[in-house]
C-alpha cells in the first residue's frame, strides 16, 4: 500500500511540475513537493524504493530548474545534501544528481559531497552493480556546479581533481 502511495506522490509531483511555466509563486510548491519526496527517502527502509526516490527526486528538480533557476530554496538543498549520508552508492548517486541540477546555491554543498566522494572512493558507500557510482556522479555534479577544473580523460573522478581558487573562497566564506 505504502509503495502505492508513493508511486501516486511522484506522479503528483510531476504533473504539478509540468504543468505551464513555472512562476514565483510555484517555487514554494515545487520545494513542498520536493521536500515531501525527501521525506519519504529519509523514512523507507527499502533501498530499491530510496533509489527509484531519489533517482525521481533529480528528475523533478531538473524540470523545477529548467522553468526557473532560482526554484529550489536554500533550505530544501541543505536537507537534500543530508542525505548524503545514506549508505547505499544508488541513493546516494540519485541524491548527487540531483544537487548537481539545483544550480548555484547547491555551491554551498561541496564540502559534503567531497566527503561523499572520498568515502565513496574508499568504499564507505555500497555499491550493488557495475554501473557508474556516485563518486562518478559527485564529479559530474562538481563540474555541473562549476568549482572544478576538468582535465582531459575518460574517468570522470580523474578529470574533476582541482577546486578554483576563486569557488573555494566563496565555498569557505558559506
Amino acid at each position: 500500500m505504502e509503495r502505492v502511495l508513493t508511486g501516486a506522490l511522484l506522479c503528483m509531483c510531476l504533473a504539478a511540475l509540468c504543468l505551464g511555466p513555472c512562476h514565483a509563486e510555484q517555487q514554494p510548491v515545487a520545494n513542498a513537493e520536493i521536500n515531501s519526496v525527501i521525506d519519504h527517502i529519509e523514512n523507507d527502509r527499502s533501498v530499491s524504493m530510496r533509489t527509484e526516490l531519489a533517482m525521481q527526486l533529480a528528475l523533478i528538480i531538473q524540470r523545477a530548474v529548467e522553468r526557473d533557476h532560482e526554484a529550489i530554496e536554500v533550505d530544501t538543498i541543505e536537507r537534500l545534501s543530508r542525505l548524503l549520508d545514506d549508505r547505499e552508492d544508488s541513493v546516494r548517486f540519485g541524491i548527487v544528481t540531483a544537487l548537481g541540477s539545483c544550480g548555484p546555491a547547491a555551491v554551498r554543498t561541496v564540502p559534503r559531497l567531497r566527503a561523499a566522494l572520498k568515502e565513496a572512493e574508499f568504499g564507505g558507500s555500497v555499491n550493488r552493480s557495475g554501473s557508474s557510482t556516485s563518486a562518478d556522479a559527485i564529479a559530474a555534479a562538481l563540474e555541473k556546479l562549476k568549482v572544478c577544473v576538468p582535465t582531459p580523460g575518460p574517468d570522470l573522478r580523474a578529470r574533476c581533481n582541482y577546486l578554483i581558487p576563486a569557488q573555494s573562497t566563496k565555498i569557505a566564506s558559506l
